[in-house]
């Protein structure tokens, strides 16, 4: 009975040693070379006071596990080094989603489906790839980023009243959190955006927001607003063509009684053209 007693334990111990040798061969880790293709932000009528004097352009980069767990992550500001876009990483075996956006500030990136800002959004673009590191083919990965907010510049050709602190901007749908894996807003429901103006003579300013579609009709309401948050002056804009990548500019005499404002779209965007 001794002996078989001594027996079993052995036999246990040499199993043990078995597990452990191949669980570490299951964390075998490989070296992975990630190139973030270069993207073109756009820089005109930003118009708000945290943006000035900013212009070097951001990559927020994660990596998540098939849990959902963050396993990597990376910051990289445009001129602090020659290897903007460029990443190297260690992970062990398996498949993972890698999330990279890129923009004028940092971001919070979540998961694979949630990327959240602490302040108004400037131009954003997005990419997401999911790779397995057990392929040969993994060991260098391009990602190549999209555009993902839709811009509103509004250009006051009678410049803005002394009294008149900052405009108010409600959107009847859109978001400021990004779905990255969609390229869109995460929810659906009217959006406030407080925007200051920079200066007092034909003064623009401009906002940017994710939509839940990627294109989509909408209205809008601006108001002027004094420094106790009282209405000055208010305009509403319906139905307006939103899209992802698309860039609206309305100008006109924004506080005069009578007025005509029209609309313009950017040509480095999605072009297009609407009068009323």
């Amino acid at each position: 009975m001794k002996g078989f007693l001594i027996a079993s334990c052995f036999v246990l111990i040499l199993c043990g040693c078995e597990r452990v040798n191949f669980s570490n061969e299951e964390k075998k880790e490989s070296t992975l070379q990630v190139t973030i293709d270069k993207f073109q932000l756009s820089e005109s009528l930003i118009g708000t006071r945290t943006r000035e004097g900013q212009s070097s352009a951001v990559i927020t980069f994660a990596v998540f596990d098939t849990s959902g767990k963050k396993v990597y992550n990376e910051v990289q500001k445009q001129n602090e080094n020659g290897h903007f876009g460029e990443i190297t990483m260690r992970l062990s075996s398996g498949e993972y989603t890698m999330v990279a956006v890129g923009s004028y500030m940092e971001c919070d990136i979540q998961s694979v489906k949630e990327v959240c800002f602490d302040e108004n959004l400037t131009d954003v673009f997005c990419a997401v790839s999911h790779v397995n590191v057990d392929d040969v083919y993994s060991s260098e990965i391009r990602m190549t980023m999209q555009r993902c907010v839709s811009q509103f510049s509004l250009i006051c050709q009678d410049g803005v009243p002394d009294e008149v602190r900052q405009f108010r901007f409600l959107f009847s749908a859109g978001g400021q959190t990004l779905n990255p894996t969609t390229g869109l807003a995460n929810v659906e429901r009217p959006l406030y955006i407080f925007v200051r103006p920079k200066t007092r003579e034909t003064d623009s300013v401009s906002v940017f927001l994710f939509l839940p579609e990627r294109e989509m009709k909408m209205s809008l309401t601006v108001d002027a607003l004094d420094y106790e948050n009282e209405v000055v002056k208010t305009r509403t804009f319906d139905g307006l063509n939103m899209g992802i990548g698309k860039h609206i500019t309305a100008t006109g005499r924004f506080f005069q009684v009578s007025q005509t404002m029209h609309f313009d779209f950017d040509d480095d965007w999605k072009t297009e053209t609407v009068n009323y």
